[in-house]
């Protein structure tokens, strides 16, 4: 598929990060590797990483985080 990239305002396209935009990333992990190029495997959602949260904890098809 051939597209143009358009600019949008984040906020208007997912209104709240974690409730609309974490969502929406882990639901499309397949359409983000096929943009960078290499398989990512959901691992888990809300990672505690030291005193953050990671939205997302993936790994790579080597296992690689």
């Amino acid at each position: 598929m051939i597209g143009k990239i358009l600019k949008h305002e984040l906020r208007k396209v997912w209104k709240n990060e974690a409730k609309d935009f974490t969502t929406w990333l882990e639901s499309n992990l397949n359409v983000v590797a096929e943009a960078v190029g290499f398989d990512i495997n959901l691992v888990k959602r809300e990672q505690a990483v030291g005193p953050f949260s990671a939205d997302i904890l993936a790994t790579d098809e080597n296992g690689k985080k």
